[in-house]
């Protein structure tokens, strides 16, 4: 048989039975008619019965149906994938965790029962009930005359009276309608078995619940602070920020009226100094015009003079011609004079200059003087072959 149908919960007599009763049952010598008797059944009514072997764990199984054996009279045996019970369709997990809840021992390890605030965060959920000492678990509790169905009731150990109800949570949740006025906490099947197998030797083990006990969520208002806290400093950033950027549009606009006004300051002082330079280059041009006037003055003034001048030496130099005139036909009168009273002797090779008195030369004096000249010439010119050509040529 596979584990499909293995469980380790079976209602008995509206009371609950795990696998672990059933041994301690066995230890004491109680038989298995003994145990059965009442009938034992799964969470969908169907009849189960235990098994006990030595190779497998010990669990419940369903009773093999009439259906199921006629099948395996037609050659369907159970190796060939007929199982039986199968298509029940219940779980043993909702009385697993029943089970789990009556048979802890509270005064080793409490149980803490938690809830969902509003701000459904896991460090904000409130206690509702914490299960610690020694308190009277019952199961299947009917209350205000069969009304409704309690999966699991704690009672307290001074007066007996209920301090909270569990509805444990496996294939549908509780009936709200019908435990009107009633708190009770709901709690996941699967999450209870996590839960204890996750504490293990933890000082308290917590179970979270689902849904809220009295059917809304309750205010947290640590969260609720915290949000008024982000929104005010949320609000005081923007406050800062704001201020932040007034004051940066101040800055800004006083940076350009500074601007501006040293604009118009440079710009009055460039007009200070256009104005000072037009009238430096007015008083420089009117100094330049007169000086220009003056200097016209003078060299009118200096040419009238030179005129004076040139006109007194033009005059002096006039009569001065007009007596060496006077005085050459006076020396031509008397040259001619002499000259008509003369004779001239032509002696020859002589070079004779007339009306000069330079001393007469000889043909072969000039002669000589110019060979000489020549062969000067001559030497220069071959010295300065072998020398060769200057820096300045070569270059």
């Amino acid at each position: 048989m596979r584990d499909a149908d293995e469980h380790h919960s079976v209602y008995r007599q509206d009371s609950i039975l795990t696998i672990r009763d059933v041994e301690r049952e066995l230890e004491q010598k109680h038989t298995r008619e003994h145990i059965k008797a009442g009938g034992l059944f799964c969470s969908h009514g169907s009849e189960m019965t235990f098994v006990i072997c030595s190779k497998r764990t010990n669990h419940f199984r369903h009773l093999v149906t009439a259906d199921f054996r006629n099948k395996s009279k037609d050659g369907d045996a159970p190796g060939n994938g007929l199982v039986p019970g199968t298509s029940c369709g219940c779980s043993s997990r909702h009385l697993d965790a029943q089970a789990l809840l009556r048979d802890h021992d509270y005064s080793r390890q409490p149980v803490v029962f938690t809830e969902w605030r509003d701000c459904f965060k896991p460090e904000c959920c409130r206690q509702v009930y914490k299960a610690e000492g020694m308190p009277s678990v019952r199961l299947e509790v009917r209350e205000e005359n069969g009304k409704f169905v309690s999966d699991v009731v704690y009672y307290r150990e001074d007066d007996g009276e209920p301090c909270m109800r569990v509805e444990v949570l496996a294939s549908h949740k509780a009936d709200r309608t019908r435990r009107a006025g009633t708190e009770f906490v709901e709690v996941e099947a699967y999450h209870v078995a996590e839960s204890f197998k996750k504490a293990g030797y933890a000082s308290s083990a917590t179970l979270r619940c689902e849904g809220s006990c009295t059917g809304h969520y309750e205010v947290c208002h640590p969260c609720v602070e915290r949000k008024r806290i982000a929104r005010e400093q949320a609000e005081a950033r923007r406050r800062e920020v704001q201020r932040r950027e007034v004051a940066e549009l101040r800055r800004r606009v006083y940076a350009r009226e500074q601007a501006e006004a040293r604009a118009r300051q440079r710009e009055a002082y460039a007009e200070v100094q256009r104005r000072e330079a037009v009238e430096w280059h007015r008083r420089e041009d009117a100094r330049k015009t007169e000086e220009a006037r003056q200097r016209n003055e003078q060299r009118r003034e200096a040419e009238r003079v030179r005129l004076a001048e040139d006109a007194r030496k033009t005059e002096e130099v006039r009569v001065r011609i007009a007596a060496l005139d006077a005085e050459s036909a006076a020396h031509e009168a008397k040259r001619a004079e002499v000259v008509a009273s003369m004779e001239v002797v032509y002696t020859p090779n002589f070079s004779v200059s007339l009306g000069t008195d330079t001393p007469e030369v000889s043909q072969e004096e000039i002669e000589r003087l110019r060979a000489a000249r020549l062969a000067r010439q001559a030497e220069a010119a071959k010295a300065k072959r072998r020398r060769g050509p200057t820096p300045s040529r070569q270059r």
